[in-house]
């Protein structure tokens, strides 16, 4: 990956309403991203179609986000102090 260049190698359709707090790429599938916002929405993606693939909304506004070893569970940081799991299988 070049970081020098001012041109991002990639471009994304903006989805969040506010400033996104938190990106991730799924360990064992790096086709897979989730972001986290400001706007308290959590979106999954699929970078070939670079479009949400699923989105979940939460009652307070998302600071951080990370993916478990197993690769299917996301753990997202909250601005009321929880952690909230998500299972990306929709189960």
């Amino acid at each position: 990956m070049n970081t020098t260049g001012r041109n991002p190698k990639v471009s994304w359709l903006k989805q969040h309403s506010a400033p996104t707090a938190g990106i991730s790429f799924l360990p064992s599938n790096d086709k897979i991203i989730a972001s986290v916002g400001l706007d308290k929405k959590l979106y999954t993606y699929d970078s070939g179609s670079r479009r949400p693939s699923a989105f979940i909304s939460y009652e307070a506004l998302f600071s951080s986000l990370a993916f478990r070893d197993d690769g299917w569970t996301l753990a997202a940081g909250t601005g009321n102090g929880r952690v909230v799991f998500y299972d990306i299988r929709g189960k």
